[in-house]
């Protein structure tokens, strides 16, 4: 699903409003892709307490494209377009492999897992440079720049294999009224560039993984937990100008503490979370857009969710997250203080599920979803504003020829709204109204 995608210029004051995603906003523009995969998992249950695992998965997917990239450069709607190829192959190979098993020591019981995997994937790609730039605008499209090169076909650009070994423990009291969960994991992050001007970076860290949870009567739960990583870098994508890249690994962390209670109907929930990782960003060079690394940025958030039935046949799902985000550590101290872009100051979701009296296995549903308003970049110059959207849809579970078969139809963006959504550094159109059709059969 190609969503149009724009920088904004350095002379905007305010972000124009969004055009209909309906439109064509790059007329002439071709996509065509192909996604092969398998993917197989076995379990074997060796004994009553030891059971062995694994898997292993193969996937390929191809594009080949011609990747405008636009500039809006006022607020009436004006672009700056550039036109250019962009193919590429992802090849990734995985595996996971594992042993769990469940022993009692001394009254407390155990439930331990000893785990390996592995993901091993390259990037082809071919990105030529653009044509020249042609004027357009987003109510009134410009036919894009013939691309005059010819098509070479895609070359190894990066290679990256990420390989993993951890062990955990879940540690049960007290009829399972107190559990801890310890564990360790060490991964290695491989990135190895293979374009013409090759770099390689190899890094190894091994991270904790702690948790506590505990049941001090038997509808309320209180936990906390602390866990990091190894990240793998970032490949940059189009319709950036250094398109590629591979960034080099690096640390997370995340703390978080909740409590859940059960009513009976309803459940509810609430949680602090706090994430630390590298910041990624953008900046505009001689009129192009590059995605880059620059200093630390600290998330601190409240999520708050209640669902469960609010009468016989009606379902409901809330949730409502609040975000606080600082950067530090950026070059030259510029950025220091000022909030990520791309991150909302909140997000609210109303999901409402009913079972029909009138057809049994027929039920209707309804979703309300808003996004608060974000900065668009990490200089926090632009705001990108907040959206609200309204799906509705019907579900009808049946049997056919002896198997469960489950029907389904959806009307998403109900109401057809206009707005943007924050994409890879970039504002893209959202999709106008869209109609939905699927069918699910059950083995």
């Amino acid at each position: 699903n190609f969503r149009p995608q724009f920088s904004l210029g350095a002379g905007l004051t305010s972000v124009p409003d969004a055009p209909s995603g309906k439109s064509n906003l790059y007329p002439g523009n071709t996509m065509s892709s192909d996604d092969k995969a398998a993917i197989t998992r076995l379990e074997v249950d060796i004994n009553d307490s030891l059971t062995a695992y694994g898997a292993v998965g193969y996937h390929v997917a191809q594009s080949a494209q011609n990747f405008p990239r636009a500039t809006i450069t006022s607020v009436q709607g004006a672009t700056s377009v550039t036109n250019g190829y962009y193919d590429q192959r992802v090849t990734s190979t995985s595996a996971d492999v594992g042993l769990r098993t469940r022993l009692n020591t001394g009254g407390i019981k155990h439930t331990l897992i000893l785990g390996a995997n592995m993901l091993d994937q390259q990037l082809d790609s071919y990105y030529p440079a653009q044509t020249p730039a042609v004027v357009s605008n987003l109510y009134n499209p410009a036919p894009l720049a013939t691309i005059t090169a010819n098509r070479a076909g895609v070359s190894p650009t990066t290679q990256t294999r990420l390989t993993s070994v951890a062990i955990t423990d879940t540690l049960s009291f007290a009829d399972d009224r107190l559990r801890l969960i310890a564990g360790l994991r060490r991964q290695q992050v491989y990135t190895h560039g293979l374009a013409a001007s090759p770099t390689s970076t190899n890094k190894t860290g091994i991270s904790p993984v702690l948790g506590v949870v505990v049941k001090p009567v038997e509808n309320l739960s209180l936990y906390a937990s602390y866990t990091a990583a190894l990240t793998a870098g970032t490949i940059v994508t189009a319709p950036n100008a250094n398109a590629g890249q591979a960034f080099p690994p690096s640390r997370s962390k995340q703390y978080e503490t909740g409590a859940k209670i059960d009513w009976g109907r309803i459940t509810t929930t609430a949680a602090v979370f706090q994430i630390e990782q590298k910041n990624n960003s953008t900046e505009i060079v001689n009129g192009l857009q590059y995605a880059t690394q620059n200093g630390r940025s600290r998330m601190r958030g409240l999520e708050l969710s209640a669902y469960g039935e609010l009468q016989r046949g009606l379902r409901f799902n809330a949730s409502g997250t609040f975000f606080d985000t600082k950067l530090a550590h950026t070059a030259g101290g510029l950025t220091d203080g000022k909030e990520a872009g791309a991150v909302p100051k909140h997000n609210f979701n109303l999901g409402l599920d009913w079972d029909t009296p009138w057809v049994t296995g027929l039920a209707l549903n309804t979703r309300v979803a808003h996004t608060g308003a974000t900065w668009y970049d990490q200089n926090n110059r632009l705001r990108v504003p907040g959206w609200t959207r309204a799906d509705i849809g019907a579900r009808y579970i049946t049997r056919t020829a002896g198997q469960a078969v489950t029907y389904r139809a959806n009307i998403e963006n109900l109401f057809d709204k206009n707005y943007w959504v924050m994409q890879n550094g970039y504002v893209g159109t959202a999709s106008g109204r869209t109609f939905v059709l699927s069918a699910q059969v059950d083995f």
